[in-house]
């Protein structure tokens, strides 16, 4: 490794090397050259943590501190190269562990996804470096820019994103005894974005001290880089005091309108396997309706008053449309009787039914796999969910799934060409067939009627009030409750307005085993209530069912013996409605996509004329900063 000749050194630099090191000074200032398990101790020790701070065990505080290391390395590293490879490594690993649970679903596409996951990992480290270094931005700031630029961009790109792990989930609730989440109450300004910028900020700022007291061990311009600590930890004093304040004033106020509306709604539990779903016998259809529909009748029974009952997603196995029940019927395989037994329960318990099921249009006939025997086959599939009234008739509108599941649900990049669509299937997928759903067009709103008494005899104050004409519910299905920009949309209105006043997830988890997806899924859906103030409950096949109120408190959960997944039961609870409208609804994530342009405008600037001034210079020799 050559040393460029000793010249001043301007910016951040100043503070980590006062001086480009000359073999003599290298001894007494400036980076390390770091042996390479170093590079692998320093990682490991902020991915432990923060693999700690999400559920299980879900220790959040450790999310304020876990990316310190990682951070003074990124800045302090001598070898770029060896930073990045080296952190890339560790991130593959962290994303294997922590999305395990898509082991049984696709195992190509865990390692798919994990392999490409980790690519933020080095990314993010790299931008603040950029940041740090080239700017001379405190830690404070350079470290939540480039955290949070990388998670807008995974939360969109590719295929619609992957949006699990942000860092600021780790501050939310995923149990009913873990309280109100005052810091995350800033997601209905700033989205969950907004609450990763502030953990970010707390790591930056332990960094900045860090940094602050090797430089003034070493006397290097020690004056310069204390004022810069002080303004950083001012602004982060700020952010953070202001934040707990608004969070603290938001909890209150939720809790201070006790007299606003409210309905009650029944969740129902299922614990049905997906082999039951995938291939299912007689025996297994027979035995999972018989007790999807005892638990239905034990959910009234419990809740007397409840105007809604609600099942999983999908949980009827057989399209529920018109087509669908019409095509049953010419067929004579008896599955219309489904929509007929549904019919007779909503009468019987006189209570609307909120069902998770398929659509099923245009059918063509294809030869089965041995060339045996025919059977037909759906051309267009829908994710849906539907509504049974009181009197056993089916709402006229239903709901289809209009954010798909990527290679689940449907088949990026190749949909438009049936060829290679086909090919996909052939040698990629684990089935025969195509097993993808069509998208849905319209964000629908079901309107329910109110009850005579808006309150109700389970309704904690027990108080009267004028009733609301309808309750308006929308109904994101699977993953689309941990997709921000999709439920903001179901809930409001392009002009701000509120179109919706709860939040109804249908979800089926019984594709994945173990019990770490469960709460994951929890908790990022916590992040919809707030940033809409909007409650949810949530109907889910092998769990976690339950309610969450508008200030991201977690209600009562289906909880059998004291376990919450893979148990089958129902929970229900008077939903109070919330009047309030959100900055979150108007902005979106628009503040956190700025910030990415800015960040990505420093991060780039600067890049392509240092690389020609490079070329152009004379006699040029590698730093030793590469």
């Amino acid at each position: 490794m050559s040393i460029r000749p000793t010249r001043p050194v301007r910016g951040p630099d100043a503070i980590l090397c006062p001086m480009r090191p000359t073999p003599q000074a290298n001894l007494d200032a400036g980076p390390i050259d770091y042996p390479r398990w170093s590079y692998f101790a320093a990682l490991a020790a902020s991915a432990v943590p923060l693999a700690l701070a999400f559920p299980e065990p879900g220790w959040a505080l450790l999310a304020h501190a876990a990316l310190v290391p990682a951070a003074l390395l990124a800045v302090g590293a001598p070898d770029t190269r060896r930073l990045a490879w080296t952190s890339y490594v560790v991130w593959v690993a962290w994303w294997l562990t922590r999305v395990s649970w898509l082991i049984p679903v696709t195992l190509g596409g865990y390692v798919a996804l994990s392999l490409y996951l980790a690519l933020y990992g080095p990314a993010a480290l790299l931008a603040t470096r950029r940041l740090y270094r080239r700017y001379g931005l405190p830690m404070t700031f350079a470290l939540p820019m480039a955290w949070v630029s990388l998670e807008v961009v995974r939360t969109y790109i590719p295929a619609g994103g992957f949006s699990w792990f942000l860092l600021g989930h780790s501050q939310a609730p995923y149990a009913p005894d873990h309280g109100p989440g005052r810091l995350i109450q800033i997601a209905d300004v700033f989205g969950e974005h907004g609450v990763s910028f502030l953990v970010a900020m707390t790591n930056g700022l332990i960094a900045d001290l860090w940094l602050a007291y090797r430089a003034m061990r070493q006397a290097t311009q020690p004056r310069i880089h204390r004022r810069m600590v002080v303004l950083a930890g001012a602004c982060w004093l700020l952010s953070l005091s202001g934040t707990w304040l608004y969070g603290y004033y938001r909890v209150g106020e939720t809790d201070a309108d006790s007299d606003r509306p409210g309905f009650e709604i029944a969740v129902v539990q299922t614990n049905v396997p997906q082999d039951n779903k995938n291939s299912p016998t007689r025996e297994s259809m027979l035995h999972d309706w018989q007790r999807l529909v005892a638990l239905t009748r034990e959910a009234k029974t419990r809740w007397p008053t409840t105007q809604l009952i609600v099942w999983p997603e999908t949980m009827v196995l057989t399209g529920l449309n018109r087509d669908a029940i019409e095509h049953d019927r010419g067929t004579g395989s008896g599955r219309e009787l489904f929509h007929k037994e549904i019919q007779s329960l909503a009468r019987e318990l006189n209570t609307n039914l909120l069902v998770g099921a398929h659509a099923y249009f245009d059918w063509r006939v294809i030869r089965s796999p041995d060339g045996q025997s025919y059977f037909e086959i759906p051309n267009k599939r829908y994710n849906s969910a539907f509504l049974y009234r009181p009197d056993g008739s089916q709402s006229p509108q239903r709901y289809d799934k209009v954010h798909r599941v990527p290679f689940g649900e449907y088949i990026p990049w190749v949909e438009q060409w049936p060829w290679l669509k086909r090919q996909f299937i052939r040698f990629l997928s684990p089935y025969e067939v195509d097993y993808t759903i069509q998208p849905g067009l319209a964000l629908t709103v079901f309107a329910i009627p109110a009850a005579n008494d808006a309150h109700g005899p389970n309704h904690p104050t027990g108080q009267e009030a004028t009733p609301t004409s309808h309750t308006r519910i929308v109904t994101p299905i699977c993953f689309e409750d941990a997709v921000a920009r999709v439920t903001r949309r179901m809930v409001y209105a392009p002009d701000g307005s509120k179109r919706a006043d709860i939040l109804l997830n249908l979800t089926n988890d019984g594709w994945y085993t173990g019990t770490d997806q469960g709460p994951q899924h929890l908790q990022i859906a916590v992040f919809r209530c707030i940033e809409s103030r909007v409650p949810m409950a949530r109907s889910v096949n092998t769990g976690i069912s339950g309610f969450i109120d508008s200030a991201g408190r977690i209600g009562p959960l289906v909880t059998v013996d004291g376990h919450r997944q893979g148990v089958e039961g129902v929970a229900g609870q008077w939903v109070r409605l919330d009047r309030r409208r959100t900055l979150f609804a108007r902005l979106g994530h628009a503040p956190a996509i700025g910030l990415a342009a800015v960040t990505s405008v420093l991060i780039v600037g600067g890049l392509p004329w240092a690389y020609l001034r490079k070329r152009h210079t004379p006699n040029h020799q590698p730093t030793a900063d590469r």
